[in-house]
């Protein structure tokens, strides 16, 4: 094979796995460097070194970012990151550029341009109604923004998880030429190796803990069923934590509140849960939905484009917003598993 020169250019990276998009980064990443040269542009926690290799990766921090609880950001990191990610890229002479949205993608679309070479952006979602996604004002406001160009750019090409996305793609401007519809993936052989026994009455929720998740529907959905004895499992962290466990303990709904967990300890809660409970009203595609259908794991998920995909008949999709729609679903489940 003849030498390329792959960067990808990501606002997180290993081991920052918070979420969906940045695990399959890194998947992608790993395995793409036994065949060519990649390296990552990314911003790091102040905990990593500036530069190292992991599995074959060269990990590249070219600013420090703050990351108190997800998913908000500080702007003066962000906006480092922004600036110096061209001129980084272009640093390493790439053959192909890959950016994952969203921050990073104008700069790096820059780079393409001046350099002369082709780049792929992934985009996991379209989320539109940025409120959704950040409590601060401000930092919505800009990903509006920074979603309005970056749905138009005209990349090379673009990899979104779902043809659900894809439609979203198109309705904002993007050329459907361009658009590849390539799923997200699992380790399936990992997910089989983790052994783990059912507990009656665990409901898993899986995520990072911010507002489109919707977390708040599923524990007004167990405030109705207390009779079950139903014990609610949170694998997650983010800048809803606090409210949402107010509102578990106010409600009297039994929550263990487990952070961020390591992967292997993920799907053992997953396989050892009644349910996973999805309430999440935006999801590109959903990983977790693929996880739990892998640990054989009964799903409900609000309706979303994700979700509505993967599903079909292998689960429950309720109402968005509907915690009543939740509980009945819930109930139907327990006492039918």
């Amino acid at each position: 094979m003849a030498y390329v020169k792959l960067v990808l250019a990501t606002e997180l990276f290993y081991p920052y796995l918070y979420g969906g998009g940045e695990r399959r980064l890194w998947e992608v990443a790993r395995r793409l460097a036994k065949e060519v040269d990649v390296t990552v542009v990314t911003s790091g926690l102040g905990l990593q070194p500036r530069e190292e290799v992991i599995q074959g990766v060269k990990v590249k921090r070219i600013s420090k970012l703050t990351v108190k609880k997800l998913p908000e950001r500080s702007l003066s990191g962000s906006f480092e990151f922004f600036f110096k990610t061209a001129p980084a890229i272009l640093s390493e002479k790439p053959d192909v550029i890959d950016v994952n949205t969203y921050s990073p993608v104008l700069p790096s679309f820059i780079a393409s341009v001046v350099a002369g070479k082709p780049i792929v952006a992934t985009i996991h979602d379209v989320y539109e109604k940025w409120t959704t996604v950040f409590q601060s004002k401000t930092q919505a406001i800009l990903g509006k923004i920074t979603e309005l160009y970056t749905t138009r750019l005209p990349y090379t090409a673009i990899v979104t998880p779902s043809s659900g996305v894809r439609e979203k793609l198109i309705k904002h401007g993007a050329h459907p030429s361009r658009i590849h519809v390539i799923p997200n993936g699992i380790d399936l052989k990992l997910i089989d190796s983790v052994k783990a026994d059912k507990k009656e009455g665990q409901i898993a929720c899986v995520g990072r803990l911010v507002p489109h998740k919707r977390l708040q529907d599923l524990i007004l959905a167990l405030s109705k069923l207390k009779h079950l004895n139903l014990t609610l499992a949170v694998a997650g962290e983010g800048i809803m934590l606090k409210p949402w466990r107010k509102l578990a303990e106010k409600l009297e709904v039994k929550a263990r509140w487990l952070g961020y967990i390591p992967y292997k300890q993920v799907i053992k809660l997953m396989k050892e849960s009644e349910l996973l409970v999805h309430p999440s009203i935006h999801e590109g595609q959903g990983i977790a939905i693929l996880e739990a259908m892998a640990c054989r794991t009964p799903v409900i998920a609000a309706e979303s484009t994700g979700a509505r995909e993967l599903l079909k008949e292998a689960g429950y999709i309720v109402p968005k917003r509907s915690p009543k729609a939740l509980a009945q679903a819930i109930l139907e489940l327990h006492e039918n598993p």
